[in-house]
């Protein structure tokens, strides 16, 4: 085994994946790659809180770092209000998730992930990055983020199995 993928949204499945596709990277000898696929399109209000929260520091240096702060109210009122931004605050929580888990797989033994940053559809863009790094074996969480539209959509591990050439292992 050469190559491993592990796919990462910043959930808790997703962190589970991590970790197991470190140990088996380390275990085997194998090259892990982590790829994070940024969504696209409106800000939804799990997003929303995600930025007011967890990443309102990040928030508030992207308002200042571009002379925005003449904004009245805080980072979360911009960030409803400023819609069309949505692309950029979809970078800050992809920059963040994918460098957390980066520090995750080190602290699981790994000493130098290859990282893959997307975005668009979640599935369509593991699967490509599986195919461009030959992977040998696909690890993802059985559960993300988004579990309304999982629900009415199917999840991205569901549409990742059936798609993928290499064996995936879904964690839950």
């Amino acid at each position: 085994m050469q190559n491993i993928l592990v796919a990462t949204d910043g959930s808790e499945h997703a962190d589970q994946a991590i970790e197991l596709a470190s140990v088996l990277s380390t275990a085997l000898n194998a090259k892990l790659h982590i790829v994070h696929v940024r969504d696209q399109g409106t800000l939804s209000d799990d997003e929303i809180q995600l930025l007011s929260t967890e990443f309102s520091r990040e928030v508030d240096k992207y308002i200042n770092d571009n002379d925005m702060t003449n904004i009245p109210g805080s980072n979360s009122n911009y960030v409803k209000k400023h819609q069309e931004f949505a692309g950029i605050f979809h970078n800050i929580i992809g920059d963040y998730t994918m460098k957390s888990a980066v520090l995750l797989s080190k602290k699981n033994g790994v000493s130098d992930p290859d990282t893959h940053l997307r975005t668009g559809d979640a599935a369509e863009n593991i699967l490509s990055v599986a195919r461009m790094i030959n992977t040998d074996l696909i690890v993802i969480g059985n559960r993300g983020r988004n579990k309304i539209e999982s629900m009415l959509m199917g999840s991205v591990s569901t549409k990742v199995n059936q798609a993928a050439k290499a064996p995936v292992l879904i964690v839950k």
